[in-house]
Formats: structure tokens, C-alpha cells, sequence
């Protein structure tokens, strides 16, 4: 199978091989979900391999390295078919494009023809949407669930607190625009998924509609069973994984909590 899906590859990425089976199922992601090293793509990669155990699935999503491209032989093998889009935008062309058409950066930067021709060729009975940027592609009347994993319109706001001036005005902008646009899609989905209560509290609190879900990140607890350490001579550990050029993951690994008086 896997020369079946190698001669299947072609120059974009695409790799199409229907089969009998279940329901069609298109899974949309902002980044490949491959491979699994970074916080969101851990998340996308086991949900997408627990939908394809269930249902046929075509994945749809932007690449941005040449790593992007090597599809891991379980899921070459597995799904329907795939198609990677190299994303190139320069993010200063997504804040002129967004300043030019009222939308968020957010949004721009994540606008691609390429990507809408992908979305309208596939005919699914439903749709798995990974990341708020990729909502702008979700075609009317075909049921979808949308997973925001976390509310991106809070971050924003909260990122409005330092910078420059022109940054905490662009981060407002961001804030606002975005926040409007997540509360019109949970609207229109048949449920809105986050990456814990406090985030989906979070969201309802701001004026999210519709069906809003917590579906937590899980770990393998037998690889990071505690009782594996040894405290004595390792002293207490705490594991946090994350990209550390992003601003919430510094900042979680940096805070400490006040000492009680």
C-alpha cells in the first residue's frame, strides 16, 4: 500500500485513493499534523489517527517545511487521500491584507486559493476543522466540528497589554475582529471543541454559542509513570512541552506562584 500511495503522490502533495467504506470525513488543519513535535501538531495527530480508525478521511492542510511533506507510512497508508499546501505568506503581507480588507491577521495569513480549490473538490459528508484559521474554509451545509483548541482571540487581548503603542492597537484590532469571527462559527458548527474547561468557560463567558466541548490533551501515562522517579536523587520534576518562542509557553514556564502568607 505504501507504493500504491507513493505512486498516488503527486507534485503538490495530493495523494488520492478512494476505497468503499464509512462516511467521508474531511480533516482540516493549519499545519500538517506531522510530524507530532510541537504542542498543536501532538493534538491534531492523535485526533486524526483516532477519526481514521473510525471513518475514511481526507486530510486537507498547509505545510510549512520540507518535514511537513514526509507523511508517516501509518497515515499514508491509512487516509483516503492527502493534500499539503506550502504556506509562504510573509506575515507583514498578512497585516496589510487584513488592515486593507477589515478581517484579522490571523485570518490572512491563513488565505490561500489554493487551499479554498482543495476544500471545494472534496465532496464529504462531514467535516473535522483543527485551528480557528482554518473555519474561513468551511463550506455551507456540510455538518462540522470545530476545534478552536484554545480561544486565540483571549490571547490577543491579553498580548495588548505591552509593546508599542501600534502593537497594543493591532493586538485590540486582533482581539475584537477575531473574537467576532469565533463567536459566528461556534454558531454555525455542530459543536466547538477546546483544550480544557477553563478555556471552554472562557469562551462561553465571552459570548460563544452552539455546543461548547472540553476535550483535554492526554499523555502516555505508562512512558511518564511518576513512580518511575527516583526523588531522592532526582529531586521533584516537572515535564512541560512546548514551542519556547511562543509567548504563553514562556510565560507558563516562567511564572511562579505567590508564596502563602
Amino acid at each position: 500500500m505504501e507504493a500504491a500511495a507513493a505512486a498516488a503522490r503527486q507534485s503538490d502533495g495530493t495523494v488520492d485513493r478512494p476505497r468503499p467504506g464509512l462516511m467521508e470525513l474531511l480533516f482540516l488543519a493549519h499545519r500538517a499534523p506531522f510530524p507530532p513535535d510541537r504542542g498543536d501538531k501532538i493534538r491534531s495527530y492523535h485526533v486524526l489517527r483516532h477519526l481514521m480508525a473510525r471513518t475514511r478521511v481526507h486530510l486537507v492542510a498547509f505545510a510549512e517545511g520540507d518535514a511537513d511533506f514526509d507523511v508517516p507510512a501509518p497515515l499514508a497508508e491509512g487516509l483516503e487521500s492527502i493534500t499539503l499546501i506550502r504556506r509562504t505568506k510573509p506575515q507583514a503581507l498578512a497585516a496589510v491584507e487584513a488592515l486593507a480588507t477589515g478581517r484579522p491577521v490571523s485570518l490572512t495569513a491563513f488565505n490561500a486559493a489554493a487551499m479554498r480549490r482543495a476544500v471545494a473538490v472534496r465532496r464529504v459528508d462531514a467535516i473535522y476543522c483543527f485551528s480557528g484559521q482554518m473555519a474561513q474554509y468551511l463550506p455551507a451545509g456540510v455538518p462540522a466540528v470545530m476545534d478552536f483548541v484554545d480561544v486565540d482571540s483571549a490571547k490577543f487581548a491579553q498580548f495588548a497589554d505591552a509593546g508599542s503603542a501600534a502593537m497594543r492597537w493591532m493586538m485590540r484590532r486582533e482581539a475584537r475582529l477575531l473574537g467576532a469571527f469565533e463567536r459566528q462559527v461556534s454558531a454555525s458548527v455542530r459543536a466547538s471543541l477546546f483544550v480544557s474547561e477553563a478555556e471552554a468557560a472562557l469562551f462561553r463567558s465571552g459570548g460563544g454559542a452552539g455546543r461548547i466541548v472540553a476535550v483535554e490533551n492526554g499523555i502516555d501515562a505508562a512512558a511518564f509513570d511518576p513512580a518511575g522517579v527516583d526523588a531522592a536523587t532526582q529531586g521533584p520534576l516537572l515535564v512541560f512541552t512546548g514551542q519556547m518562542d511562543y509567548r504563553p509557553n514562556v510565560e507558563a514556564v516562567a511564572w511562579r506562584s505567590p508564596r502563602p502568607t
